[in-house]
């Protein structure tokens, strides 16, 4: 009977050490079309005088699209240049994309849920102007 309780155990054990918890990566999940649901724009001098507060929310055909390879198109009817391609990678929840026309790598804290992403940055350029900016995306 004790035998046969241990094997029942080690059973238990060894069933449950298998069995892994499969979360999709977040590179897997990013992967897709983004549309712009809003961006907020925050805009300080010397990281603490406000000049700038505003959510852009009428953003119709602006999107992102994450393709599968690391590459991606950030597309924007406004502009004269409508499109601009970009290269990206996620590690945990930082998302780095850099354009093609700069090359300068932006860093985004990314978060998903479902077909929604936020996403937030902040920089400060060298005239000490700071910008913080807060995206809301959806699929």
């Amino acid at each position: 009977m004790i035998k046969r309780i241990v094997f029942v155990l080690i059973s238990a054990i060894a069933i449950l050490a298998g069995c892994k918890k499969s979360n999709p990566s977040p590179s897997a999940s990013i992967v897709g079309k983004w549309y712009f649901t809003s961006i907020r724009v925050q805009m300080f001098v010397q990281q603490t005088e406000p000049v700038l507060d505003t959510t852009y929310t009428n953003l119709t055909g602006l999107y992102f699209q994450f393709n599968s390879d690391g590459t991606g198109v950030d597309y924007d009817p406004m502009r004269l240049a409508v499109s601009e391609d970009f290269t990206w990678s996620v590690s945990g929840n930082q998302e780095t994309e850099t354009p093609a026309s700069t090359e300068i790598p932006m860093v985004y804290t990314i978060g998903i849920n479902g077909s929604t992403m936020t996403r937030h940055t902040n920089y400060t350029l060298l005239n000490g102007y700071t910008y913080i900016v807060d995206d809301v995306m959806h699929k």
